[in-house]
């Protein structure tokens, strides 16, 4: 299966509420609410959306000042493509699309 991710590519929030449904992160983010989810995805700094084909299957969502400070907000991968390195591979992006150095 390959995944591709499109970096700092701003996704449209049907997707995103999809992808957070099926990662059970849904559960503790405002799902019902698309016009602030979507502005959960047009403010955060780095957002690291890996696609198979055309589904959502992960995203990584930090707020960063590219200098210093990264917090990662929002990882999430799909429960069918869990364990396959997916999330630990975004955590390393995210770093690096933040110009953070891994302690």
């Amino acid at each position: 299966m390959e995944i591709s991710i499109a970096v700092i590519c701003r996704s449209r929030h049907s997707s995103f509420i999809d992808l957070l449904k099926r990662s059970t992160l849904g559960q503790r983010r405002p799902i019902d609410q698309p016009d602030r989810i979507q502005k959960m995805l047009d403010h955060g700094s780095v957002l690291l959306p890996p696609w198979r084909d055309d589904q959502l299957v992960g995203v990584s969502r930090a707020l960063t000042d590219f200098s210093y400070c990264c917090y990662l907000s929002d990882l999430a991968v799909d429960e069918q493509v869990q364990h396959q390195g997916i999330g630990k591979e975004l955590v390393r992006l995210t770093h690096e699309v933040a110009e953070m150095k891994a302690c």
